[in-house]
């Protein structure tokens, strides 16, 4: 929805939005938006894979050539890289890309329901993460193949980024796909914590072991 207002606002098209409102001003030389199938995924990118646990070992399909961008649009078919990635959280919270009151509205959250029994919350377009080492901000997601982060401290002086390269996908939760989840989330705390200069609680590590916590 964003993306469509954008183009509507400005006449122009996402891809070249991008290269002129963020990617030629920070000099990020790997990111970019496709128009329809991502080129350059060679060296220097990582391919992502669909998981599938039907059986004793999961199944893998390689999501390199998929189109995503007419399915995910500005929501998340941007290509980079990490180092791309940590230059545009840092600047984006170190308000290099906007005005100081727009950057207050940027992290002006709505907390999750309390289903979630979560502590983290969304803002425009960025999410506030509280890990058991602090809080962090920035951008999480997935798409065909990929889970990814790049967060900062709020000051964006320290960054983190991470891309899980295997997601699965089926319609019923099995025990393939829980173990995955249980993992992914730990390594993200163990990972966020280290960024912070703190380690993690032992049940993370545990967790992460796939050991009795």
């Amino acid at each position: 929805m964003i993306g469509k207002l954008l183009q509507k606002v400005t006449g122009q098209e996402l891809p070249e939005l991008v290269d002129e409102r963020i990617s030629g001003p920070l000099g990020l030389k790997k990111t970019y938006l496709p128009e329809t199938v991502a080129t350059n995924i060679d060296q220097g990118y990582a391919r992502g894979y669909s998981m599938k646990f039907d059986g004793a070992l999961p199944e893998y399909t390689d999501t390199a050539a998929w189109p995503i961008d007419g399915r995910a649009g500005a929501a998340g078919a941007m290509i980079s890289d990490q180092d791309d990635l940590a230059v545009f959280v840092s600047a984006l919270f170190a308000g290099k890309l906007f005005s100081d009151e727009q950057l207050t509205q940027l992290k002006t959250v709505v907390d999750l329901p309390a289903a979630y029994r979560s502590e983290n919350a969304y803002g425009l377009g960025v999410h506030k993460v509280v890990t058991p080492c602090g809080t962090v901000w920035g951008l999480r997601g997935q798409t065909d193949g990929h889970q990814s982060f790049a967060v900062a401290t709020e000051d964006g002086k320290r960054t983190a980024v991470s891309d899980v390269t295997a997601v699965p996908y089926g319609d019923e939760w099995n025990d393939g796909m829980r173990r995955w989840s249980e993992v992914t989330e730990a390594a993200e705390v163990v990972t966020l914590c280290q960024m912070l200069g703190k380690a993690a609680p032992a049940s993370v590590g545990a967790r992460l072991r796939g050991t009795p916590g």
